[in-house]
């Protein structure tokens, strides 16, 4: 029975941790990337203004070291017009991608793209500019399959000191709960102050002790 309880407990502790450190990964993870791709739509809309008065002279001012976004000037044809991370001439067109096609179809568009690896991923947001083209601006951030892998020591670690305290609490609990049993007087069990579950066993002894006290009556009154 010790064994048992031990046993339930330990699991039901890990069980408890592995769910919320998951909940919160996730729940984190998703607004994260809520604030992330609002910060997104924001930068697009600044930078499609400046790019419509000032040209591609506005993007070569950038410091491309320093941006925290990937800027992409696409002609209508989907050709690479200027790249903040690449030569325009290099990139191959860009006529097929989503977020391009829904821009010149809609106006605006966004899309996301996984890396080969499945532990990053790149959001891209496209707006029509008025001359045709269409400014695209994107930015990485890690898959929540990596932010798992990367919580996984502290896991280990915070499972090993929920082990050890779920080892201390069992022990404990078990002492508590296995005690009234250990001092269960058999003799008088209507007198045992005990769990309330235990009262149809305890009244069943007590039954059997008055059956077992009439039947020796019987038997002396047989034997006198």
């Amino acid at each position: 029975m010790r064994k048992k309880i031990f046993r339930s407990i330990l699991v039901t502790s890990l069980a408890a941790l592995l769910i919320s450190l998951l909940a919160a990964t996730g729940a984190l993870y998703q607004y994260f990337v809520r604030i992330q791709e609002h910060q997104l739509h924001r930068e697009l809309k600044l930078t499609a203004r400046a790019v419509e008065d000032s040209g591609i002279v506005y993007l070569e001012s950038l410091d491309a070291d320093n941006l925290r976004v990937r800027i992409t000037w696409i002609n209508a044809d989907g050709a690479v017009i200027y790249d903040t991370e690449a030569v325009a001439g290099e990139l191959e067109n860009h006529a097929d991608r989503e977020e391009v096609r829904k821009a010149l179809k809609y106006g605006e568009g966004s899309s996301s793209r996984r890396s080969a690896t499945l532990t990053e991923t790149t959001i891209y947001h496209a707006v029509k500019l008025n001359d045709g083209t269409v400014l695209r601006v994107a930015v990485s951030h890690a898959t929540i399959i990596a932010l798992i892998g990367g919580i996984i020591p502290m896991f280990v670690l915070a499972a090993i000191i929920v082990a050890v305290l779920a080892w201390l609490i069992a022990k404990r609990m078990t002492r508590n709960i296995v005690a009234p049993l250990d001092h269960v007087d058999l003799e008088r069990p209507l007198e045992n102050d005990t769990y309330e579950e235990l009262s149809p066993f305890l009244m069943r002894i007590h039954r059997l002790h008055e059956q077992s006290e009439n039947q020796l009556a019987q038997l002396r009154q047989k034997a006198d």
